[in-house]
């Protein structure tokens, strides 16, 4: 998880990962998310570089977050995901230049 983000930094499992994703959009409105591009890091690793758009429930300020998430895959299968803040630090943990 991104630092300061409160609870825990990991999630295993399809009921977490449901749990984390509600804590994450119970105050805004409107939320998305899209898939801006997936680069191949090699080693059965891909770059996801997203977009999430949303209206704060309160306020009704739109926001916007480009963040960037390695994918760990073991066949076809995703076995971790580790998000970044940054688009740079996702493509610097893969070993790939920002």
């Amino acid at each position: 998880m991104f630092p300061g983000f409160p609870g825990p930094q990991s999630y295993r499992g399809r009921d977490e990962f449901v749990e984390f994703m509600s804590t994450w959009t119970e105050d805004f409105e409107d939320w998305s998310i899209e898939l801006e591009r997936l680069i191949d890091a090699g080693d059965d690793r891909v770059v996801a570089l997203l977009r999430q758009s949303a209206t704060g429930k309160g306020s009704g300020v739109p926001v916007e977050l480009h963040f960037g998430q390695l994918h760990e895959l073991n066949g076809h299968r995703v076995i971790r995901v580790r998000t970044y803040a940054e688009v740079a630090e996702a493509l610097e943990a893969a070993g790939l230049s920002g």
